[in-house]
């Protein structure tokens, strides 16, 4: 890695420019396409950018990046959450249900991936998904790696109002 490559990435990475830092880890996997290292950072890097394009709502751009991420590094669990939830949000529910699928191979103890594997199950209308949704919730609800609002949503999923409030509650 040449001085003036290194320093052009480290110079994007501390303006947060992730174009600049997916520019420069793409240039210099070209370069060194055996690097396994060089895919991972650019798997990552365009997974970030991926979802900070979903939340401004350019979802072409974020499904790209999301897919070049995959494409990259099949089984990079941070990207293959971010497009689980990418998916779903657009309600493509039985795409949402693979990829959740394979993440959960990855992260079998996860229970955030549980909830939303058993969330997607619900919303799709697959036979038994709101039991299986309610019995995560239970299994879950006093989980510390258990985002309340996350928590909040799959009650309210399930019309569960007052609960869905009172784990909004426990967020503050």
């Amino acid at each position: 890695v040449r001085a003036a490559d290194a320093e052009a990435m480290l110079t994007g990475l501390r303006a947060d420019d992730l174009d600049r830092v997916v520019e420069g880890l793409s240039e210099l996997l070209r370069r060194h396409p055996a690097n396994p290292a060089l895919r991972e950072r650019l798997a990552m890097a365009l997974n970030n950018r991926g979802a900070r394009a979903a939340r401004a709502g350019a979802m072409r751009a974020a499904e790209d990046d999301m897919r070049r991420a995959l494409e990259l590094v099949p089984d990079h669990a941070e990207a293959l959450y971010n497009r689980a939830r990418f998916l779903a949000a657009g309600r493509n529910w039985q795409l949402a249900l693979e990829v959740l699928g394979r993440l959960a191979t990855l992260r079998p103890d996860d229970p955030e991936v549980a909830l939303d594997r058993a969330e997607a199950e619900s919303m799709a209308g697959v036979d038994g998904g709101n039991q299986r949704l309610a019995e995560c919730i239970a299994r879950c609800a006093d989980d510390p790696r258990v985002d309340p609002l996350r928590l909040a949503t799959a009650h309210a999923t399930l019309g569960r109002s007052a609960k869905a409030l009172d784990a909004l509650s426990r967020a503050h």
